[in-house]
């Protein structure tokens, strides 16, 4: 696995997603196909993620994904970091320099950055859209934003299964009622020819609210799958089942070539 940054000279991406948070494990090889799949079809074209320990078995599926040219991984570093509250220290100090370290790295490679975390995606949700462009040609913004903003949607995975793909956008479909009001908990697509704001953890961009032109939900949101969540309202939500068979055609292409790569090791 190559731990650098391949982006080819001058070149420019319309989207490119960074993850916000460092990548450090606790993930399965089934969610990290289908996530990267999912903010493929989206219309990513390039996804960095800062790496702090990368687990062997998800290994050769970043190597994967690297080499067709779709993923950077960049090594993130904490032998020098406090060895106590590692996890307050990349809450409140990791995740806001690796949100930096994206805004002015892909500036001039990328017209425009996604800001999620591995159990999120944002998704175009009107019935008309597929992609982030689609959804961002459908926000009537009266000016031009540095951001758009996607309130987040909460999305239970411990819910009863509306689906058996074993693919977690299309079976789990229970979701809170409640949309987060602007700007908590929401993500963002930034404008990097426009961007000039400072970077948080959870509302990404301090003091952005009146640059940010906030997407309708029935346009697009913040799809956030979490094992649990103590609300008691909920309702079904199919959005994303417009994308099932193109993410099944899709995740079963990577496997295949993966189980040609590896044979009975796949994970």
């Amino acid at each position: 696995m190559s731990l650098h940054q391949n982006f080819k000279k001058g070149q420019r991406y319309n989207f490119t997603v960074c993850l916000e948070g460092p990548f450090f494990g606790g993930i399965s090889t089934d969610w990290f196909v289908e996530w990267m799949e999912a903010n493929i079809i989206f219309g990513a074209q390039k996804i960095l993620i800062h790496n702090l320990s990368i687990p062997l078995y998800l290994e050769p599926y970043i190597n994967y994904y690297e080499r067709i040219g779709l993923l950077d991984v960049l090594p993130w570093d904490l032998r020098f970091w406090p060895t106590t509250n590692r996890s307050d220290i990349i809450r409140s100090n990791l995740q806001p320099m690796m949100i930096v370290d994206c805004q002015y790295r892909l500036q001039r490679y990328s017209k425009y950055v996604v800001f999620i975390d591995i159990d999120e995606l944002i998704v175009p949700r009107s019935a008309m859209d597929k992609t982030w462009s689609d959804m961002i040609d459908h926000v009537s913004c009266p000016f031009r934003p540095q951001l758009f903003g996607a309130r987040q949607l909460w999305f239970f995975k411990r819910s009863p299964q509306v689906e058996n793909t074993n693919l977690i956008t299309q079976d789990v479909m229970i979701r809170h009622t409640f949309i987060e009001n602007f700007p908590n908990r929401s993500k963002y697509i930034a404008d990097t020819t426009l961007l000039e704001t400072k970077a948080s953890v959870h509302s990404v961009f301090e003091g952005s609210e009146n640059c940010t032109c906030v997407i309708p939900p029935k346009i697009g949101a913040l799809h956030h799958y979490k094992q649990h969540v103590s609300y008691n309202e909920t309702v079904r939500d199919d959005v994303m089942a417009k994308y099932k068979m193109e993410l099944i055609k899709r995740i079963k292409l990577v496997k295949g070539k993966m189980q040609g790569t590896l044979g009975n090791q796949i994970p």
